[in-house]
C-alpha cells in the first residue's frame, strides 16, 4: 500500500508539473494513467485490509448452506520451522434436523409452483412442465420421474398423440436431496389434450389425413392430396419462389453500395487534395516570393516553378503534387492565349481554399503596380502561411493521440482486470 501511495503522489506532481507547462498529449495522459492505477492499487490495499480471515487468531467464519466448501490462503508457523504457505479447506455450515425439515417443507411447496409452468394446475396440464434441478436458493437437490413414459419424456414434453380426450393421470415422483438427507415427494396430475383453435383442429386433422392418402397410395406413382377435411374445402397451390425478387433486391443493394463506395473514394480523395493543397502552400509561395525579390516578373516565375517540378517528375524524382500540377495546367492556358490576370484566377478557382484565392487577389491587384509592393505582400502572407502549416502540424500531432487513446485505454482496462480479477476472486474465496 505505501508504494501505491507514493507512486499515487508522484503521479500528482507529475500532472501538476504538465498542467503549469501546458503540456498536451502523451505527457498529460501518461500521469492520468499512472493516478488511476495507483488509486486502483490503494484501494484494493485498503479492501484487504478490512476483509480479515482468522477471527481470534484461529477461528474461520463457515460459509452458509448451500454455498459451497470456503478455501483460504493461509501461513502457518509449525514448531521447529519457519512460515509455510497452508491451504485450510474450511466445509460449509451443516444443517439442524429442524432447518432441514423447513427447507423440505418450502422445497415442495416451490416444486409444485414451478411444476405447473404455463398451465393452471395439476388437475389440468396441457403444455409442457417445468421440472426444476435446484430448489431452496440450491439446498436441494432435485431428481424427477414418472410413472407412464409413454405419455409424458423424461423432460417434462407431453407426448400429444398418447393423450386420450378424456385425460389420463401421471405420477411424479420428486426425490430431494439436502446435505445428507434424502426426502421423496410424490404426487399426481392429470394430462388433457391441449387445446386447439379451429385452425390448428383442421391442420392437425389434415396432417392425419395426409398421412392415410400417402400411406394408401405408397406402391403408386402420385398421390392425391385430401381436397376436403371435416366439411372444409381444402385448395393447393405451388409455393411461390421469391428468388427472383432477392436478386432484385439484392441488385439494388448491390448498385447503391458501389454508389455509396464511390462518393466516399471520392470524398476522401478531395480531403486528401485539400491536405496536399494546404501542406504546399507555404513552399509554393516562398519559392515565387523568391523569385519576385531576385527580379522576375510573375508569370517568369510561374512558369520557372512549374517547368522545375516539370522537370523533376519527368525524371522521377519527386511525386505529384496537386499544387504544381494546378500551376503547370495555368501555365498551359496561358500560352493557349487566356489572359495573365484571368489565368491567375482561374488557378484559385480550381484549388478552392481561402489560401490560394487570397494569393492569386495579391496577385492580380498588384500585377501592374510593380514589382516591390507585391513582393513585399507575399512575404507577409508566406509568413502566415508557414505559420498555419506549424497550426496543422500541431493539430495532426493531436490527432494521432487522439487515435492513440483507444489502445492505451484498452491496455489500462487490462490491467485493471489483472489486478482486479484475482482480488475478486480471492473475495469470493
Amino acid at each position: 500500500m505505501v508504494f501505491c501511495i507514493a507512486e499515487a503522489v508522484m503521479a500528482v506532481i507529475w500532472l501538476v508539473i504538465a498542467v503549469k507547462k501546458k503540456q498536451t498529449g502523451s505527457r498529460r495522459r501518461a500521469p492520468v494513467i499512472l493516478l488511476v492505477i495507483a488509486a486502483l492499487g490503494i484501494v484494493i490495499a485498503i479492501r484487504a485490509r478490512n476483509e480479515t480471515v482468522l477471527d481470534a487468531g484461529n477461528r474461520i467464519e463457515r460459509k452458509s448452506p448451500g454455498q459451497g466448501d470456503r478455501t483460504e490462503a493461509l501461513e502457518v508457523t509449525l514448531p521447529g520451522s519457519e512460515e509455510e504457505p497452508y491451504q485450510a479447506v474450511i466445509a460449509e455450515r451443516q444443517l439442524t434436523a429442524e432447518e432441514k425439515e423447513e427447507v423440505f417443507q418450502n422445497a415442495k411447496e416451490e416444486a409444485e409452483q414451478i411444476f405447473i409452468g404455463d398451465n393452471d394446475s395439476t388437475d389440468e396440464i396441457r403444455e409442457n412442465v417445468v421440472l426444476p434441478a435446484t430448489l431452496a436458493d440450491g439446498l436441494v437437490q432435485a431428481e424427477w420421474s414418472f410413472d407412464n413414459y409413454e405419455v409424458m419424456q423424461p423432460d417434462g414434453t407431453i407426448i400429444e398423440d398418447a393423450v386420450p380426450e378424456s385425460g389420463i393421470y401421471v405420477q411424479a415422483k420428486l426425490e430431494m436431496t439436502c446435505q445428507d438427507s434424502i426426502l421423496v415427494y410424490s404426487f399426481y396430475f392429470k394430462v388433457l389434450p391441449q387445446k386447439l383453435t379451429q385452425t390448428e383442429y383442421i391442420k392437425k386433422q389434415l396432417d392425419a389425413a395426409v398421412a392415410e392418402a400417402n400411406e394408401k397410395t405408397a406402391s403408386q406413382n402420385y398421390i392425391a392430396l385430401p381436397e376436403q377435411v371435416e366439411g372444409y374445402a381444402i385448395k393447393w397451390q405451388e409455393k411461390k419462389s421469391r428468388d427472383a425478387v432477392n436478386f432484385a433486391f439484392l441488385g439494388i443493394i448491390a448498385a447503391a453500395a458501389v454508389v455509396m463506395k464511390e462518393r466516399e473514394d471520392q470524398k476522401k480523395e478531395y480531403e486528401r487534395r485539400e491536405k496536399l493543397l494546404l501542406a504546399g502552400y507555404p513552399e509554393m509561395i516562398s519559392k515565387l516570393t523568391l523569385l519576385l525579390g531576385a527580379g522576375m516578373s510573375v508569370s517568369s516565375a510561374w512558369e520557372k516553378i512549374a517547368g522545375t517540378y516539370k522537370a523533376q517528375r519527368k525524371q522521377h524524382l519527386t511525386k505529384e503534387d496537386p499544387v504544381y500540377e494546378e500551376m503547370l495546367l495555368t501555365c498551359n492556358e496561358m500560352r493557349d492565349g487566356v489572359s495573365e490576370r484571368n489565368a491567375y484566377l482561374r488557378f484559385g478557382e480550381r484549388c478552392g481554399l481561402t489560401q490560394y484565392r487570397k494569393m492569386v487577389s495579391i496577385i492580380t491587384q498588384n500585377i501592374r503596380k510593380g514589382q516591390q509592393e507585391l513582393t513585399r505582400l507575399l512575404e507577409e502572407e508566406a509568413q502566415e502561411a508557414y505559420a498555419l502549416r506549424r497550426e496543422l502540424a500541431k493539430k495532426a500531432g493531436e490527432e494521432a493521440g487522439t487515435k492513440l487513446l483507444l489502445p492505451m485505454m484498452l491496455m489500462l482496462m487490462l490491467v485493471m482486470a489483472v489486478i482486479l480479477v484475482p482480488a475478486c476472486i480471492s473475495f469470493q474465496l
